[in-house]
């Protein structure tokens, strides 16, 4: 069966239907996703839970941004998704600063299952203690918070919804996309593109698991 198989792959138009067939697949995150590409902002991450790469439900776990400086303008792209493990659990996100800075926090959800995405966004030092948070001062129900004068020094920003203003567990408003934008400057205040599922993710790896094989083949005849 396998030497049929093979056969069948080595006739050049077949090569070229199956190459075309992993293209469409690799397609799968859609013209949507693919606009993530081209946002105004730079996309610094997405959220480890919806990429099923691990925990950042707490701060010990907090998914790690590196060093935020004078100018920075990063994205975050995440999911509170019961369908997700971990998806209605608080989102913790660790950051650095070497200078005095004046920071926003914006989060925008405007992707979910209704009008009604509640996002509530919390600030904390590296002791762990709540500085400041902030509910619905962006558009809608999407969340603002500003800190200005921050000193130099370790730390994170939490993402859960309302009413979960202890920024622990699961619970609170859920079933939603959201973009966490971090900036020195003027926050974003609109998601720049949509959000690709996690399944997305399987249909890209899997239509450029079978381009690869496709070469190879061709390689070896």
């Amino acid at each position: 069966m396998n030497q049929i198989a093979f056969s069948k792959l080595e006739n050049p138009m077949k090569l070229r239907k199956t190459a075309v067939l992993a293209a469409i697949l690799a397609a799968g995150i859609s013209g949507q996703a693919l606009a993530v590409q081209a946002a105004p902002t730079p996309v610094a991450a997405f959220e480890w839970e919806m990429l099923g790469l691990g925990s950042n439900d707490t701060i010990g776990t907090a998914q790690d941004l590196g060093t935020v400086g004078l100018g920075d303008n990063i994205n975050v792209f995440g999911a509170r998704l019961s369908s997700v493990p971990g998806g209605t659990s608080v989102d913790y996100f660790k950051f650095v600063t070497s200078q005095v800075l004046d920071l926003s926090f914006a989060v925008n959800a405007p992707y979910g299952i209704s009008e009604t995405n509640d996002p509530i966004v919390g600030l904390f030092g590296s002791n762990g203690v709540k500085i400041s948070e902030d509910d619905d001062s962006n558009a809608g129900y999407d969340s603002l918070l500003t800190a200005q004068g921050l000193a130099a020094g370790t730390y994170y920003v939490a993402i859960s919804g309302f009413s979960n203003f202890d920024f622990t567990g699961n619970g609170g408003n859920s079933n939603w996309y959201y973009n966490l934008n971090v900036t020195t400057g003027t926050p974003s205040v609109v998601l720049s593109a949509p959000v690709p599922e996690p399944e997305s993710y399987a249909m890209l790896l899997a239509g450029l698991g079978i381009i690869g094989a496709v070469a190879r083949r061709r390689q070896a005849v």
